[in-house]
């Protein structure tokens, strides 16, 4: 709502500059406020004595306040505020050097702020709040100071974008540079595979974790002896590296079991991904320190898993397959594991089930805890030949015969 009859004088404190804390007494009317530094006041085409001299150009509403940096200029309404309640309120616009306006109002008896620029209105009859008596004049820049303020914040934001800039190339040269690396490697890859395509045996062909070497892994001595001269007669070949992965497998679990670890068996089903079968449970720490131990020794692995099997375990799952074999056998125990002893007359058929046993064992789960031995009561005439008379000769074939001197031997 609007009031014709309000107070008709006011005081107006300016609350920076080099005029801090001076107080205007000014009758209710609208002012055009100039801020700025005093030698922009100066008509270039004039020559003029003095400032004040030359302020008799301007209208006699137009007040001028200094300054030590650039401003922009006010219109203070003062000549019809608004009423809200108990309180008054005095429309503002405050206009930039680029000609824009921006409105506002601000209650009276406190300060209105924008930017640097602080003032303060209130009726003459009034007193000061006391966050106006108590205000105190910010560090303010001076003309220089201020451009070289604006100088840095500029160099900054220059800097900023530079690095931004030079982050954001760097990032797409460096996702350039391996997707080239990459292609050329999978490449090499695929046209190796072309070159050992003709391999009597299974060969496969992986990059290294560290990219700086590519494996030809060989499954047996003959492949591994193909892939060698294969290697060889390659134009370029000093990053190829041929493994006989049994070999290196029994080196592996040698040299693990000589430094202490519990291991029983490395898998190479998958040699990019091996597993390690352990009879006992490591510490986190002692784990980590393995893995990476494994790491070095198997360079061609991009990870490694861990299997835990114990000797309680092992030496029940060896006795049951003797046991389904109905093989006699003695049990040895012994302070690194156990030893099985069997000791019995073997048809051949079960001394071969016995052998083809042993060696699936040994396959899975190692020799570094459970060991066999056998020692046969052999007849050696068993199975090889028939008696053919009752005199006690035996008929091995058409060109051998046997002539017993004990019959016991039969």
């Amino acid at each position: 709502m609007r009031n014709e009859e309000v107070t008709k004088h006011y005081s107006l404190k300016i609350l920076f500059g080099p005029m801090f804390g001076c107080e205007l007494y000014l009758p209710a009317d609208d002012y055009f406020i100039i801020i700025n530094p005093g030698v922009t006041l100066l008509d270039k085409n004039v020559e003029l004595e003095t400032e004040r001299d030359h302020a008799v150009h301007y209208a006699s509403n137009t007040l001028y306040i200094p300054c030590d940096i650039s401003s922009p200029n006010i219109t203070l309404f003062l000549s019809d505020p608004t009423i809200d309640g108990e309180h008054l309120y005095f429309n503002i616009e405050v206009h930039d050097d680029q000609g824009n306006c921006r409105k506002s109002s601000f209650k009276s008896n406190d300060i209105f702020t924008h930017e640097h620029i602080k003032i303060a209105v209130k009726c003459s009859d009034d007193a000061w709040s006391p966050d106006i008596k108590n205000h105190h004049l910010m560090p303010s820049l001076t003309a220089s100071g201020y451009d070289s303020t604006r100088r840095k914040i500029r160099n900054k934001k220059i800097l900023a974008t530079f690095c931004t800039v030079f982050f954001v190339f760097l990032v797409i040269g460096l996702l350039s540079f391996f997707s080239y690396y990459k292609v050329s490697s999978d490449k090499q890859l695929i046209s190796l595979s072309e070159v050992f395509s003709g391999a009597p045996g299974s060969l496969e062909i992986v990059k290294g974790h560290n990219d700086k070497y590519i494996y030809i892994l060989a499954q047996n001595f003959q492949d591994m002896e193909w892939a060698k001269e294969a290697v060889n007669k390659l134009s370029e070949h000093n990053n190829l590296i041929p493994v006989l992965l049994s070999n290196s497998k029994k080196n592996i679990i040698t040299e693990l079991y000589n430094t202490g670890y519990p291991v029983l068996q490395l898998d190479f089903s998958s040699p990019t991904h091996p597993v390690l079968t352990m009879y006992r449970t490591l510490s986190s720490d002692d784990e980590l320190a393995l893995k990476n131990i494994v790491f070095e020794k198997i360079p061609f692995a991009h990870s490694i898993d861990f299997n835990i099997k114990t000797k309680e375990h092992l030496i029940n799952e060896a006795r049951q397959g003797l046991e389904r074999l109905n093989i006699h056998y003695r049990q040895i125990n012994m302070n690194d594991g156990y030893s099985l002893v069997v000791r019995d007359a073997l048809n051949d058929n079960t001394l071969n089930a016995l052998r083809n046993f042993i060696h699936k064992f040994d396959q899975q789960w190692g020799s570094t805890v459970i060991t066999f031995s056998i020692n046969l009561d052999e007849n050696w005439l068993q199975n090889k030949s028939y008696v053919d008379s009752s005199s006690g000769y035996l008929f091995l074939n058409p060109r051998h015969w046997y002539f017993p001197l004990k019959n016991k031997e039969f």
